[in-house]
Order: C-alpha cells, then sequence, then structure tokens
C-alpha cells in the first residue's frame, strides 16, 4: 500500500477494499495511511461499476476484475515472481490499451505505469 501510495499521482484517489475481520484492522490501515479512502460499497460489483484501475498482489478481485473487464494490476513488491493469472509484464510499455492486465514487479515500473496513465 505505501509503495502504491509514494508513487500514485497527487490528483488521483486510492480506495482499498479491505475484508473486515483480517489480522490487520481498519483503524491501523487508516491511521498508518491517512491519504487511503475505504469502500463502503457492500458489493465488489458497486465497486466495479466506478470503473477502477484494480491494483492488488495475489486476490480473487484480479481474477473477478479481469473477467468484468476492468484495468488490472498485479503488483508484487516482493519480487516473489507471483504473476497471479499469467499477467503480461508491463516492461517498456509506451501506452496503454483502454484495457489491461498487467504484472508489475518494481517500484520503478509502477512509477512508469503511473505516468502513462496522466
Amino acid at each position: 500500500i505505501a509503495t502504491i501510495l509514494d508513487h500514485v499521482p497527487k490528483d488521483f484517489k486510492v480506495i482499498l477494499r479491505h475484508r473486515k475481520g483480517t489480522i490487520i484492522s481498519d483503524n491501523f490501515l487508516k491511521r498508518k495511511f491517512q491519504n487511503l479512502a475505504f469502500s463502503s460499497n457492500n458489493s465488489i460489483y458497486d465497486d466495479f461499476e466506478l470503473d477502477p484501475i484494480l491494483i492488488s498482489y495475489s486476490s480473487t478481485t484480479l481474477m473477478e476484475g479481469k473477467m468484468h473487464g476492468l484495468r488490472t494490476i498485479c503488483f508484487d513488491s516482493f519480487k516473489s515472481n507471483l504473476n497471479f493469472l499469467s499477467s503480461k509484464l508491463f516492461n517498456d510499455v509506451k501506452k496503454l490499451p483502454s484495457r489491461y492486465n498487467y504484472y508489475i514487479n518494481s517500484s520503478k515500473n509502477l512509477k512508469e505505469y503511473f505516468k502513462l496513465l496522466k
């Protein structure tokens, strides 16, 4: 989360969809990341209607997002080579297509990705 917030353009809104009852509480996340918004939608599909860029590490939300035609990023800041859904490697991309499913495994490439969004 910190890496994404460090590189996302300032005029972008980052919304976290956080499952209740996990070992990391909403209160902890809200204290740690004060510029992070939290989804208040009951259904993930309500979030999808906003046409987000869905960024996750290894979540079924990537599968659902891809299935619904969202722009998805599998972001592996740990460089573990866990390419969820065998997404296309984001490397030397000059222009983003309207819909995509990329795998990004470095802060440098994440920064380059966000530059293309402007």
